[in-house]
């Protein structure tokens, strides 16, 4: 069994390859491929960051070995009961998370456990981009709101994210170089043009026209959000994370076409930028010449002669103040969507209680039902000798009296229909309700209406041994 590991280095369109392969798992496993679905968390559809963060938490334990097996058994199991050749796994930041060759050795000893082959697949992006992208990610994530102005020695996530030379000597070092498929994150290298292909050919897979292609998302702010956001940051009036990241929602929506405005492009400072390019140069050309010999440079040079720093909003064009009226009329749409949803709910809330004021619920009618009482009975009266003496009696009254009550009942719809109760199935309760079928109150009731109907078979020493078998059915299951 071979293991493709994407180890998703920051900023490379990871989310964009794990939804893509979320979304066609399907088609992944007609070509003998499969995506394990244990990895993903399951409330959103581009949340693969608690493995990571679990995996990582582990790692700084004593035992880290032991803590795996158990703790990632989830994972294990489930590609060890599925019937396919060749895994795919990948998992957001795994490159930050495991910085050290022997947190790396550890994730190669788990994996080894499983697979006979393991490739891992990393995207290497320009320093300059991904630095300027991570600029966005810091406002994004609240962590750092004057990221932009951090040399490279000041740096401490940009050394682990950037020394590209360190990340392949450690993981080659560990997988072995030729088990490496080492690509650069740039349109004009991708395979087609395009992320997504170049992962897939990469790996071994045929491109399918049938592949679903996720939207994009996690894109680099333009200059109004930088802005917005940034102050808004400072102001810090989310008392919860879950609040903050719904307001970041509206900003990927709306403040991150920088690319349609030229003049809204967020761009560092010209000096940072050319010391991030100076500081990691001798690694890139290390990168160049150990997988990349054909090429001149790992990343074509930039000329920053023309480079236009643009880190302020030093003005305001009347296109800007459109998309700040957009953001804002997105944010009022969005609440005005939710306050009817709201609304929406709170009506069928009404209905429910309107309709069980009216005709009651699903489960007080089950109750209500002949094979539940006499069985409630049964149960109630089993726990005393005097109990047992005087059960034939109070069956014998709920028969009568039940029977009394639907008379009346027949005779009060005879009179007026509308008084009939509806079908048990339009009751709002009634899945719910149906559970009451399976409790031993009613497999009791129904065992001894179904022996009164056929007593003359010998339908109450069926019963005992009925009852029996219900009683160890229900030990079991309590």
């Amino acid at each position: 069994m071979t293991a493709y590991v994407h180890i998703g280095t920051m900023k490379t369109g990871t989310s964009s390859i794990q939804n893509f392969l979320y979304l066609n798992r399907s088609l992944l496993q007609k070509q003998n491929y499969y995506y394990p679905i244990s990895i993903k968390n399951t409330g959103r559809l581009n949340d693969h960051n608690p493995f990571a963060h679990k995996f990582n938490t582990l790692l700084n334990k004593i035992d880290d070995l032991k803590i795996l097996s158990r703790e990632l058994k989830y994972l294990s199991n489930e590609i060890k009961m599925c019937s396919y050749n060749k895994i795919i796994i990948s998992m957001e930041n795994i490159q930050w998370l495991l910085n050290s060759q022997q947190k790396i050795k550890y994730f190669y000893d788990f994996l080894m456990c499983i697979f006979d082959n393991i490739k891992i697949i990393i995207y290497l992006r320009d320093i300059a981009e991904l630095f300027t992208s991570m600029c966005s990610q810091a406002i994004k994530d609240n962590t750092h709101l004057d990221y932009h102005f951090l040399y490279p020695y000041q740096n401490e996530k940009s050394k682990i994210l950037s020394n590209y030379r360190q990340i392949l000597q450690w993981w080659g070092g560990v997988f072995d170089k030729e088990n490496l498929i080492v690509r650069l994150f740039d349109r004009n290298e991708f395979y087609q043009g395009d992320l997504l292909k170049d992962f897939v050919y990469n790996i071994g897979l045929q491109w399918d026209d049938k592949f679903q292609i996720p939207i994009k998302e996690n894109e680099t702010l333009d200059l109004i959000g930088f802005e917005l956001l940034c102050r808004i940051n400072r102001l810090n009036p989310f008392m919860y994370k879950s609040r903050y990241f719904d307001v970041v929602e509206y900003f990927d929506r709306n403040c991150t076409n920088g690319n349609q405005y030229p003049h809204l492009k967020f761009q560092p400072p010209k000096e940072i930028i050319q010391s991030y390019i100076d500081y990691f140069e001798e690694s890139n050309e290390w990168v160049r010449k150990e997988f990349f010999p054909h090429k001149e440079r790992l990343f074509p040079k930039k000329d920053l002669s023309n480079y236009k720093e643009n880190y302020e909003l030093k003005e305001m064009k009347p296109e800007y103040w459109d998309k700040i009226a957009e953001f804002i009329a997105d944010i009022v749409s969005s609440k005005n969507q939710t306050i009817q949803d709201n609304l929406t709910q709170i009506q069928l809330l009404n209905n429910q209680l309107s309709f069980q004021t009216k005709y009651g619920t699903a489960k007080t009618r089950i109750q209500n039902q002949l094979s539940y009482k006499l069985g409630q009975a049964m149960i109630v009266n089993s726990k005393s000798v005097l109990g047992y003496i005087r059960m034939p009696f109070v069956l014998s009254y709920i028969k009568d009296k039940h029977k009394q009550e639907q008379k009346i009942y027949q005779e009060k719809i005879k009179k007026d229909p509308s008084l009939k109760l509806p079908p048990l199935e339009s009751y709002p309760d009634y899945k719910e309700a149906l559970k009451l079928k399976n409790h031993l109150s009613y497999k009791l009731g129904q065992a001894l209406i179904q022996a009164n109907k056929t007593w003359y078979k010998g339908g109450y020493v069926k019963m005992w041994f009925e009852i029996g078998k219900l009683k160890r059915e229900f030990k079991k299951l309590n």
